[in-house]
């Protein structure tokens, strides 16, 4: 079969008795001197000179980085860039005028901007400057190594900025945002925009596209703190399976107005709308993965941490979910009871973090675990694994670890992710178990299992997860 390549990999193998092991495979400067110096210093490097008749062209009107969940995007607007990265904290942005005229060779040099960190009320000046991928036709492919110079010290986004096609036909996606932010958000014959938030804020707008595909915005919000006219930007595209509508707009005064919808729920609306999260597979490279289906929970820590099934009611905070479970500890082999601080992500696509209490007042916790793309998962897990064979009907036979299994069923795919229950015999494991299962597309296919043990006790005594490589 042919192999495909993911740019996240987890390697996991199983072990025994229960357990599971899941695991990952400048310069300098000195004070000048402070004596008498013959040697006359060099003479300054002079700045180059931007071009005013620079002819130059972006290759399209919306560059977009992600980098762990967070998406940042350099938007173009006849000749001027805004620069917007939405983060839990708020939306950190900086616009650049006649941003052509500082091109000078393959970057962007001292290119004068006013700007605002997320966290941030104030709006300062300072410098943007970029590295350019510019082809033979002058065209700007891509730019990487963004950075914003703020007196004393400057912001720097050193990841590559790659175009994204632009939607134009706006009006087709009404009715498909999905946003606890906002009641209502209508687009009409791609020229007039109107949206109502969560506070009743009122939303109007005059639309007019571009040839690269965004549109230029004036919108004019009433009802609410913010209310005035803005001047800025409405754009929409789709980036990994999910389909963005963004805007940002700036008042005489400089005060920003800004939003991100998209088409599919994020953690924390999902859990808004319908008290779970959603069903989703998360993993970093050091091996460490977790399942959310339904009300619960699996984790494995992989070779530095342990093993635990959670369940959860819904919570009245949606920022934070808070579970109850039980599990297997590490690197001390025990069975405890446990409980789960889940930090709910608040953007589709975001990372997420925790930490696992024990009832022995120990802990351990876990951060930066990515959400596995869902064209990275197969839609069935249908195959030879190792020993172990799913058919067809999704019915188990074989063998997991050195346990036989004596039957076994995989259903209710939601999101390439299904229910799995097996019961094992001949090995020290035995017994009937019941979690999770998917596939996933790396270079060679591999099966992500988490199944924990049914004895109706209060606390479980076998957990297995990790990963089989497909065999057929």
């Amino acid at each position: 079969m042919l192999k495909r390549k993911l740019a996240l990999g987890v390697i996991c193998g199983f072990t025994l008795s229960g357990l599971v092991a899941c695991g990952g495979g400048g310069g300098s400067s000195e004070p000048a001197s402070q004596g008498n110096s013959t040697t006359p210093a060099p003479a300054p490097i002079p700045t180059p000179e931007p071009s005013a008749t620079n002819t130059v062209k972006f290759s399209a009107g919306t560059y977009v980085r992600e980098n762990q969940g967070t998406i940042s995007e350099a938007v173009v607007v006849d000749d001027t860039m805004y620069y917007v990265s939405f983060e839990t904290d708020g939306t950190m942005w900086s616009r650049v005028d006649k941003v052509k005229d500082y091109v000078v060779a393959d970057k962007i040099v001292d290119a004068p901007a006013v700007y605002q960190l997320a966290d941030q009320t104030m709006v300062n000046s300072g410098q943007f400057d970029a590295t350019l991928t510019i082809n033979s036709d002058k065209v700007i492919s891509s730019m990487t190594g963004l950075a914003l110079s703020m007196g004393n010290s400057f912001f720097l986004n050193g990841n590559r900025f790659n175009p994204v096609e632009n939607i134009t036909d706006l009006s087709k996606l009404n009715g498909q945002w999905i946003s606890s932010d906002f009641r209502s958000v209508q687009i009409d014959g791609n020229t007039t925009f109107s949206a109502v938030d969560a506070n009743n804020c009122q939303i109007s707008g005059i639309l007019s596209a571009k040839s690269n595909g965004v549109f230029a915005a004036t919108l004019t919000y009433s009802s609410c703190d913010k209310a005035g006219s803005y001047e800025g930007v409405l754009w929409s595209y789709n980036f990994n399976d999910v389909t963005y509508l963004k805007w940002f707009g700036l008042d005489n005064g400089n005060k920003a107005v800004s939003a991100s919808l998209d088409t599919v729920a994020s953690e924390q609306e999902q859990l808004a709308l319908s008290g779970k999260l959603n069903t989703a597979f998360y993993a970093n490279t050091t091996g460490k993965i977790l399942f959310t289906k339904s009300n619960k929970v699996y984790y494995s820590g992989g070779n530095n941490g342990g093993k635990y099934f959670f369940e959860y009611q819904t919570p009245a905070d949606v920022t934070t979910l808070n579970a109850a479970g039980q599990g297997i500890t590490w690197p001390v082999k025990t069975a405890v009871k446990a409980s789960l601080k889940l930090m709910v992500p608040k953007l589709t696509g975001q990372a997420v973090e925790g930490e696992i209490t024990y009832d022995t007042d120990l802990s351990e916790s876990f951060f930066n675990l990515q959400p596995v793309p869902k064209q990275s998962l197969l839609s069935s897990v249908t195959g030879n694994w190792g020993e172990l064979s799913i058919a067809d009907n999704g019915s188990l036979s074989g063998k997991l670890l050195d346990c036989t299994v004596v039957s076994g069923t995989v259903s209710g795919y939601e999101n390439s992710i299904a229910d799995i229950a097996l019961e094992l015999t001949s090995c020290d494991g035995a017994g009937s178990y019941s979690g999770v299962v998917t596939a996933q597309d790396l270079e060679k296919d591999r099966l992500m299992l988490f199944v924990h043990l049914n004895n109706n006790t209060d606390v479980s005594v076998g957990i297995i997860s990790g990963g089989l490589d497909r065999t057929n």
